[in-house]
């Protein structure tokens, strides 16, 4: 019987040591590649979330909210509650504020569901409401974007494979300012 859980140890053992050198090929892979991707452009900085509980994209969009001076326009298909009270907490700082979300009945999860009622009762805020929007970027002072792989929802940032691009190269920044205006309601062009 000991010699069994003698087994199972080494076993066990050879398994965690596995796991680490997997994860550290993963990091030096991540390394390797946003090296070379910065290399092309000072205009673009790419992060990837690999591991599980990994914050680097929730850090990103967080540093990205809170280095906002002037106007801020998010679209997601929804919006963790503890994203909008960051971007709410920049209410009396910014110019602009504007939001595109999906419609309420095709989010999932009470805190989305909150955060869309709640942004219907803040008037400050514009709320767009778009059922094709699927993808999820923030614009920062007309200067910067931040494209992100999923939805902004904290769980979803941290647990699943995500990527998150800043880009500071004006023709993409016009494109995504262009799709920002084409889907505003017309009275608000």
């Amino acid at each position: 019987m000991t010699e069994t859980f003698d087994s199972y140890r080494t076993m066990i053992k050879n398994l965690q040591d596995k796991i680490k050198e997997l994860r550290e090929k993963n990091l030096k892979l991540e390394e390797r590649l946003v090296k070379a991707l910065s290399s092309h452009s000072q205009d673009f900085h790419l992060t990837i979330s690999i591991t599980p509980n990994d914050e680097k994209i929730y850090d990103l969009i967080t540093n990205f909210i809170n280095s906002s001076k002037t106007e801020l326009i998010v679209a997601s298909k929804s919006i963790s509650l503890d994203i909008l009270n960051m971007i709410i907490e920049k209410l009396d700082y910014l110019e602009t504020i504007s939001i595109i979300t999906t419609e309420r009945n095709q989010m999932y999860g009470e805190d989305t569901i909150q955060s869309f009622d709640i942004l219907a009762s803040i008037p400050k805020i514009h709320h767009i409401i778009n059922p094709n929007i699927n993808s999820s970027f923030i614009i920062k002072d007309k200067t910067d974007i931040l494209l992100v792989s999923g939805i902004l929802k904290k769980s979803e940032l941290i647990t699943k494979l995500n990527t998150g691009f800043k880009i500071s190269d004006k023709a993409i920044l016009e494109k995504y300012l262009k799709f920002y205006t084409d889907h505003l309601p017309s009275f608000m062009r």
